[in-house]
């Protein structure tokens, strides 16, 4: 027995040793976790809550899967995961709670044990993404509604599809049983909902809401199965499911109705709203008999528990909620369900920022747990910075303005309202006492990061506007649609120098490490050094071959990268010196110009030319990797000229369609590639120097085109489609 229990504390002991990494997470961030992650931030967008017929569990649908809840404890149970190929949308408990059926984009249903978390069984057929699912009241049979414009019948046993239903044309959004079981109810979304007998399966009544601009966004049947209700824009429309006649039209949001539930005694029903707020209302008499301000955003699904006592309620903002019914009182708030495809570390790699576009959600990247949402703008955001200290977050705005946050507190520290139209990710001056936003109103305006002061205000063309301060801080670079680049002096606010001679948009700007040159890329296929005291061209490079990028090296020289046919070539600008060539593959690596050049028709080949799309030099210039569209990617060792490993290819079982990216790390000791489809792909990392795949990304469902290295190259973060973010480490070489 004692060496048992040696061997036990032993092994333990060289567990913690191993991954001292893993041991420091939440335990709520570790279930139902791919291989190889270490941690997971975010659960996904909440799509439908359900409670388990016994009321002892929930069933949380996001567009990961399915996360179980204990509903005395709140205590997160299990995942349902790791099958799905795409977001997940809808989700149902069969009546004896012994399985659950999800949903996917994927075309198909999966059945999972309720016990194991096991997938038992999956159901094909459907040719689109499904959007719904409904087990019949006597547990025999599943419903379920696609984009392929059908309603599907399976046997809950066998998983054989036993009946197709048209839907006459339109996508399928909702499908619902009616408790008795006789009739099944369709919404198609925009126009219409229909019901269905569910013995002839006969469209027996059709309904045409009365719903502004014909949107359908809920239905659900009164208990007695009497009264199906419909939510629209703004309207709640009660409906005799008999005889198809209309029985009540309720003002009910001042957004739409987006989610109705009946409660178990049938005296009630519950609808959550765009506006956030949650109502309910008698049955008789149809006046409103609770409000709940539950959200700051659309509720996306609400749910009776079987008792009645409670209502939970998830929603667009990130949080589900658990109410009492009675009293209105709020039980608790859960966090996190939210995804995101822009991720950004806090200058001291303690916090990532996430958002998919909206609402800015801080994570700690020690625990992996949620910590706060921005909460303010209205619209889309771009991204975020952070000052250089971390303690401020920096965001532009859909809504026209630029704020300020206290990333501690989550609180808005100062609100900027210059600016007229979108506004894009601020960028902080190095020495973090002024930033700068662009904005789609034309202007590029300089602000003083302590005060919100508007410094200056630069007045630019139809086409983008580059700009980047110089390593001191004292200098901002702008560069113009016309290829004319003026220098201002960030602390007299005053043009020192105009630089003259591009005839076309500056792509890019660059600073050499001491600041006392400045590389400029333009649209002429020409690059230009620049003395920044006096503004006089140092030097012009040009050539008959296509620049693709211009690099600043670990020396300090600008360094133009061209490519011609199967050559990737590296200059030195201030020189003008050939560096190194770099010959494609024997078989024709490179077969046309650069990521520029236009594609040409149809040749006798019976495609169009493959050709470079990209090239990257690594931060630590030791290497480059060249893309060729749609196929491969080669590294090169910069020092010998000679290739990397083998061709790096699309992997035979990845679904997307082939346009590889790749992200070097910090450090230039590893390169991150995927190959980006509408379907999502795989993350795979490689060893520069050896060429040797080290890792391969897989999660729960395919990657969005959004990775992230840490600043320390120890980790990567990936962003996935269904919403959620994951943590991996990089293996040691």
């Amino acid at each position: 027995m004692k060496k048992l229990i040696l061997l036990l504390m032993f092994y333990i002991l060289v567990a913690q040793h191993l991954y001292p990494a893993i041991a420091q997470y939440e335990p709520s961030t570790q279930i139902g976790l791919p291989e190889g992650a270490i941690a997971r931030f975010c659960r996904g967008s909440i799509k439908k809550v359900t409670y388990s017929p016994d009321g002892t569990r929930l069933a949380v649908t996001t567009s990961i899967s399915v996360w179980i809840y204990d509903t005395q404890t709140g205590k997160e149970l299990k995942l349902l995961a790791g099958k799905h190929t795409h977001v997940v949308h809808s989700a149902d408990y069969s009546p004896d709670g012994k399985t659950i059926a999800t949903a996917s984009w994927d075309n198909t249903i999966r059945l999972w044990d309720t016990r194991t978390g096991k997938n038992t069984k999956t159901l094909k057929g459907h040719t689109y993404g499904i959007t719904s699912i409904a087990y019949s009241p006597d547990g025999k049979t599943i419903a379920s509604a696609s984009a392929d414009k059908t309603l599907r019948l399976w046997n809950a046993r066998t998983g054989k599809n036993i009946q197709i239903l048209s839907d006459q044309g339109e996508n399928v959004y909702s499908v619902i049983f009616s408790p008795d079981g006789e009739t099944i109810g369709s919404s198609g979304g925009r126009k219409t909902v229909r019901l269905w007998n569910t013995r002839t399966s006969n469209n027996t009544i059709t309904f045409k809401p009365n719903t502004y601009r014909g949107y359908i966004y809920s239905i659900a049947f009164s208990m007695d199965s009497k009264i199906i209700a419909i939510g629209g824009m703004e309207k709640l429309e009660l409906w005799d499911a008999s005889t198809g006649q209309p029985i009540k039209a309720i003002e009910a949001h001042k957004d739409r109705v987006s989610t109705i539930a009946f409660s178990p005694d049938g005296k009630t029903i519950a609808t959550g709203g765009g506006d956030g707020i949650m109502q309910l209302w008698d049955i008789t008499t149809w006046q409103p008999i609770r409000t709940y301000n539950a959200h700051i955003r659309k509720i996306s699904s609400l749910a009776f528990s079987p008792d009645g006592k409670t209502i939970v309620t998830g929603s667009w903002d990130g949080t589900m909620g658990w109410w009492e019914t009675h009293t209105g009182k709020n039980i608790k708030i859960f966090t996190g369900y939210l995804g995101g495809n822009r991720i950004k570390y806090s200058p001291d790699e303690k916090t990532i920022a996430i958002t998919a576009g909206g609402p800015v959600h801080l994570w700690d990247v020690t625990t992996g747990m949620y910590l706060r949402t921005l909460k303010g703008h209205i619209g889309y955001t771009p991204g975020v910075a952070f000052s250089s200290d971390g303690n401020i977050i920096a965001t532009g705005s859909a809504d026209k303005t630029v704020r300020l946050w206290d990333i501690h507190s989550g609180e808005t520290i100062k609100i900027l309202t210059e600016h007229t139209n979108l506004v894009y990710t601020p960028i902080y001056s190095p020495d973090g006492n002024m930033f700068a936003t662009r904005s789609r109103d034309h202007t590029l305006r300089l602000w003083d990061a302590a005060t919100g002061e508007n410094i200056k205000t630069f007045q630019r063309g139809n086409e983008g506007m580059n700009f980047i301060f110089s390593p001191d801080s004292t200098t901002l670079a702008v560069g113009n649609s016309g290829g004319t680049v003026l220098l201002w002096d960030t602390r007299t606010r005053e043009n020192v120098n105009t630089l003259i001679g591009h005839t076309d948009l500056v792509y890019t700007l660059l600073y050499t490490n001491d600041g006392k040159t400045i590389g400029t890329y333009s649209r002429d296929n020409t690059v230009r050094l620049w003395n920044v005291h006096t503004g006089k061209s140092i030097k012009t490079f040009s050539t008959e071959e296509k620049i693709v990028d211009v690099m600043s090296s670990l020396e300090g020289n600008v360094i133009a990268i061209t490519v011609h046919k199967e050559v990737v070539s590296l200059w030195n600008v201030a020189t003008g010196l050939l560096i190194k060539a770099f010959e494609g593959h024997k078989k024709g690596f490179f077969e046309s110009l650069g990521r520029f050049s236009i594609r040409k028709t149809k040749n006798t080949f019976g495609g169009p030319p493959k050709h470079v799309r990209s090239v990257r030099y690594s931060p630590n210039g030791e290497s480059i990797a060249a893309i060729r569209n749609n196929e491969t990617v080669q590294l090169w060792n910069i020092n010998t000229g000679k290739r990397i490993g083998k061709l790096i290819k699309q992997l035979k079982d990845d679904p997307s369609e082939g346009t590889t990216d790749v992200v070097y790390s910090p450090d230039g000791k590893t390169i991150a590639t995927i190959q980006i489809s509408n379907s999502g792909g795989t993350v795979r990392l490689w060893d520069t120097t050896t060429g040797k795949n080290i890792k391969t990304l897989k999660g729960h469902d395919n990657c969005s085109n959004s990775f992230t290295f840490s600043p320390d190259s120890k980790t990567i973060i990936t962003a996935h489609q269904g919403g959620t973010v994951l943590l991996w480490d990089i293996p040691t070489r």
